[in-house]
């Protein structure tokens, strides 16, 4: 049997993720149809720039062509909800870019019932049971019962958490702001004290010990490395932790040298770190906890500010590390990232842990997803519109059929 080749048309362009047009190009049931711009010029340009046969000047005229079956929406955000509602009024499917501020309800009563409901439109399921996945090798960071809160009693931050991560993981924290991340990260690193439960770190009970006792074992990045730099070149920073823990000099220019070069700050090293962009000083902060080697590592928000050529070195620089034997522990909203490299999302809500689970498992489930302000990523959304399941662009890559 024949399968239907799908139209499809870019709206927006100039906002367009071009992380899209490989996959597209590549399988035989989908065509790149027409660009749709605010003025003929610019889709014209787009058109010529993309290799796509048609262009339209208008987002009306792009929705009003009868040979779209698919509409991709990259439009900003004051923009984005009220297209995508008007291209599924036009009888298209919608690939939406953004998230949707729409529940089922609004959606079905704004499309009088019709079943082409643009991604993100779901509600959270209160109550549902939380995922949780078993880890198996040594505990190196556990969690039983732990609750607590900046302010009043009430008003916890983080409320009867328990989680177990084991030697050689690398899990990521996800969750809305607020959920209690950073607060997890803290009590990890022994710098907050919870109300109640207990915190362990390789095998030690942190209601019995000192932060200073994890120095060189535990390191931790925050979300805002210029708290963590305060000498006057970038060198001095790399080699700070080393030389307070006494490292042979050999030893020391070899992994201060090696850290600098893996996170694209060796030509920096004379610098100021204050002097930086924020992106740089994030690197620098992560470089100076690097240095020390731990088997620890705490990392908020660490593709903050990070192109990708940055990211890509940095998560193979703590891949090699896990597969080493270190733990990695970090925060992100970037869900392609934490898809791509985590063995396991734990995924917060409320100072909750409401799934804890392999990537693939956690992204399935859109209602753990909705409730925590996540939205699936990109590929795996190509994917669905083509019945392929894949979660990163290489898989959705190898999974396409290729045009003969």
């Amino acid at each position: 049997m024949t399968q239907k080749i799908l139209n499809w048309g870019l709206l927006s362009t100039a906002n367009i993720n071009g992380a899209l047009i490989p996959p597209l190009r590549v399988s035989p049931r989908n065509h790149l149809l027409a660009v749709g711009s605010r003025s003929q010029a610019s889709a014209e340009a787009y058109a010529r720039e993309w290799d796509i046969p048609k262009a339209h000047g208008s987002y009306e005229a792009l929705l009003a062509d009868p040979e779209i079956d698919v509409i991709y929406n990259s439009l900003p955000n004051h923009l984005h909800k009220e297209w995508a509602i008007k291209a599924v009024e036009a009888g298209k499917h919608v690939l939406c870019e953004k998230p949707l501020a729409l529940s089922l309800d609004e959606v079905e009563r704004k499309l009088d019932g019709r079943r082409s409901i643009p991604p993100r439109a779901v509600t959270a399921v209160p109550g549902a049971e939380p995922m949780r996945c078993r880890p198996v090798g040594e505990a190196v960071l556990e969690l039983e019962g732990v609750s607590f809160g900046y302010r009043r009693k009430a008003d916890r931050t983080l409320d009867e958490v328990s989680l177990e991560i084991r030697r050689g993981e690398m899990v990521s924290l996800m969750g809305n702001n607020g959920s209690g991340k950073s607060t997890l990260l803290l009590h990890f690193a022994g710098l907050l004290k919870p109300w109640a439960g207990v915190v362990r770190v390789l095998g030690r009970d942190l209601r019995k010990s000192s932060p200073w006792e994890l120095a060189g074992e535990v390191g931790i990045v925050f979300q805002n490395p210029t708290l963590m730099l305060f000498n006057d070149t970038v060198r001095q920073e790399l080699e700070f932790g080393p030389r307070s823990l006494r490292m042979d000099g050999e030893t020391l220019e070899r992994t201060v040298s090696e850290i600098a070069r893996t996170l694209g700050v060796a030509h920096l090293e004379r610098d100021n770190p204050l002097a930086l962009s924020g992106g740089q000083r994030l690197r620098v902060a992560l470089g100076a906890v690097l240095s020390m080697r731990p088997r620890v590592l705490l990392l908020d928000e660490p593709t903050s500010g990070q192109d990708k050529g940055n990211c890509e070195s940095l998560f193979h620089h703590l891949q090699t590390l896990a597969r080493n034997g270190s733990t990695v522990l970090f925060s992100t909203h970037d869900i392609d990232a934490a898809v791509r490299w985590s063995d396991r999302l734990v995924v917060m809500n409320k100072g909750r842990i409401i799934a804890d689970a392999p990537p693939g498992e956690v992204v399935r489930r859109g209602e753990v997803m909705a409730q925590a302000c996540l939205r699936p990523p990109l590929s795996y959304e190509i994917g669905r519109l083509m019945h392929i399941e894949a979660f990163t662009a290489e898989e959705l890559m190898e999974s396409v059929p290729c045009c003969a």
